[in-house]
């Protein structure tokens, strides 16, 4: 399995506002959640203790353990945990 660029990973939160609204991102064909957050913590390694808080989103639809498929991802989003009041 071949690594393929990924175009949109999409930011929110304070990490959007630290790194930029999107980055790009290598995965493999097949990814989870655990991979995308491992590869951003590299790519990124000051933020890593952030990173492991983050939801992600794929298509809008958070994932936890579930494997994804890159050909059926339309849109993947890392979202940080929020505080409000």
């Amino acid at each position: 399995m071949g690594k393929i660029a990924v175009n949109k990973i999409k930011l929110f939160g304070f990490l959007a506002a630290f790194l930029a609204p999107e980055v790009e991102l290598e995965l493999p064909s097949e990814f989870d959640k655990a991979t995308i957050l491992t590869a951003l913590s590299n790519r990124f390694p000051h933020q890593k203790s952030d990173f492991v808080k983050c939801n992600v989103a794929v298509n809008q639809v958070y994932i936890f353990d579930e494997v994804v498929k890159r050909d059926e991802v339309q849109e993947i989003a890392i979202i940080p945990p929020v505080s409000g009041g």
